[in-house]
């Protein structure tokens, strides 16, 4: 979808300021519009029309989520198939283990007083790549102060942490929590999160915390008596459990919240969980897929001719004498996945932006027998046209952004593993989720116009992920909207008073 400039002579500066600042002023109608409509959504649902951000002077607050309405932060997968409605913003098909009947929900009570009523849910669920996710989403109640998740929060004591996880796989009527810590995409407010843990590599709640994974200790891991070899409290492997015992709890900061923002904190804080305390989640047999719709009837084919005789077996032949064994061959560090992440918006930086890529990825291929290690890189060059290329050479992809942009600036970030096994093939199923991309485009600030890819060297489907349709042949996902506020118009505009004619982008 190339924009070019259609332009004469004639037209006169006053004109396209005129246009200029119709087209901010439509944007800004626009993003209004959205905000509202998403928090009338969130008010029209269950309790929450009796939280301070749902009275009668409707506040202007817009928390990061927007209300749970964002699936890159808060990843809430709808039941029905058909149709997504509130507070649902992503299937289950493709998201749920086993589907809707393994998604569980619960409700949110204040833990100082478990009968006065629900402040809010939550979803748990497993993803087919072994990951259990949890979704904390806060309501309210009127007169008490909006609860919303700070981040970083002064408000919070020493004792107190934003969340608190425990996860077993046999009952345990105290249940020490393990995860507390969580990387948040970005400081500010949110009325939703969700949080993930690999069941590959969980922390034994009895004797570790959690404290964030790192190249020295992928695991994330943390021994409780804060023993320096780390090693002392590894974590269980619960991909094989059918009973994952948990406890889930939140604290919020309460807001006065108004018609102009979301006010200041009022002081006082709100711990939120379970009112029982302990739930369990019942996984599926782990090849257990929802079932799809059943194709239409096809004609009976006509019955086979009957096959001649089978010949007589062969004799089998006398066994080979035994070979010794070959010394172990050297790691193959010919076997990798690479990630493109490219913006024409933002200067992508070697150093933190890798770092948080690694750290966004890590938790799904770090625990891999076979993994090797990573490798990154950034490239910038002038656009509108750049050949992004892999750590080791290979080429990715043609890229060019379809604008006169003033820069492309691409990282690479390859994933090596000894041997191409199942560990690679669920990396390379993981990358196909959307909300994922969506996720890192927003951690990294990709900004309008950003584009990513994924290929590998053992044959498995390579595919680019887009900011709108038509940037690539090969678009899996198209993350606009809900990540990036993109006004159609305003590009036009600007394209119409500057950008010259531009081919439509390729890929490969």
């Amino acid at each position: 979808m190339a924009l070019s400039r259609v332009m004469t002579p004639q037209r006169s500066c006053v004109t396209s300021a005129a246009l200029m600042i119709g087209a901010l002023v439509g944007l800004l109608v626009c993003c209004s519009a959205s905000q509202s409509s998403q928090l009338e959504d969130y008010c029209a649902y269950t309790s929450n029309a009796n939280s301070d951000a749902c009275t009668a002077n409707a506040t202007a607050c817009q928390p990061i989520d927007g209300w749970w309405s964002d699936p890159s932060v808060c990843t809430i997968p709808g039941r029905n198939p058909s149709a997504l409605a509130f507070p649902a913003n992503t299937n289950y098909w493709d998201t749920v283990a086993g589907g809707q009947e393994y998604l569980l929900e619960g409700s949110l009570v204040d833990t100082t007083d478990r009968r006065g009523g629900e402040l809010g849910r939550y979803w748990v669920w497993r993803s087919y790549t072994d990951v259990l996710y949890f979704t904390v989403a806060l309501g309210g109640r009127t007169g008490k102060g909006q609860p919303l998740l700070q981040n970083p929060s002064s408000a919070l004591s020493q004792s107190q942490t934003i969340f608190g996880i425990a996860l077993l796989p046999k009952f345990d009527p105290i249940m020490p929590v393990a995860y507390t810590y969580f990387n948040m995409p970005e400081a500010g407010l949110y009325s939703c999160f969700t949080v993930a843990i690999n069941l590959a590599s969980v922390c034994n709640a009895h004797t570790s915390v959690y404290s964030g994974a790192s190249s020295i200790n992928p695991s994330g891991c943390r021994c409780r008596d804060w023993s320096s070899n780390n090693t002392a409290c590894p974590p269980q492997d619960l991909r094989n459990a059918s009973d994952l015992f948990f406890s889930v709890s939140t604290t919020a900061v309460l807001f006065n919240t108004s018609a102009d923002g979301c006010g200041e904190p009022t002081g006082r804080t709100v711990t939120l969980a379970d009112p029982y305390g302990i739930n369990v989640y019942r996984s599926p047999d782990y090849d257990t897929t929802p079932l799809a719709p059943p194709p239409p009837p096809s004609p009976p084919a006509p019955p086979p001719p009957y096959p001649p005789p089978a010949p007589p077996p062969t004799p089998p032949p006398p066994p080979a004498p035994p070979s010794p064994t070959p010394p172990p061959s050297p790691p193959n560090w010919n076997i990798w996945v690479a990630v493109n992440l490219t913006s024409t918006q933002r200067l992508l930086s070697a150093d933190a932006d890798c770092a948080l890529t690694q750290t966004m990825l890590s938790p799904y291929y770090a625990f891999a027998n076979d993994f090797l290690g990573t490798r990154c890189s950034v490239t910038t060059q002038d656009g509108p046209t750049i050949n992004v290329t892999t750590a080791e050479g290979f080429s990715n992809a043609v890229f060019s952004t379809g604008e006169n942009a003033p820069f492309v600036s691409s990282l690479v970030f390859t994933v090596f593993y000894a041997t191409n096994n199942t560990a690679l093939s669920l990396f390379h199923q993981t990358m196909q989720l959307g909300f994922l991309w969506a996720n890192m485009a927003r951690r990294l600030e990709l900004g309008c116009g950003l584009y990513g890819s994924y290929i590998d060297t053992v044959g498995n489907a390579a595919f680019d992920v887009c900011n709108y349709e038509g940037q690539s042949d090969a678009c899996l996902h198209i993350i606009a909207g809900q990540t990036w506020v993109c006004s159609v118009i305003l590009f036009s505009v600007f394209s119409f008073l500057f950008w010259e004619p531009a081919q439509r982008p390729t890929s490969r």
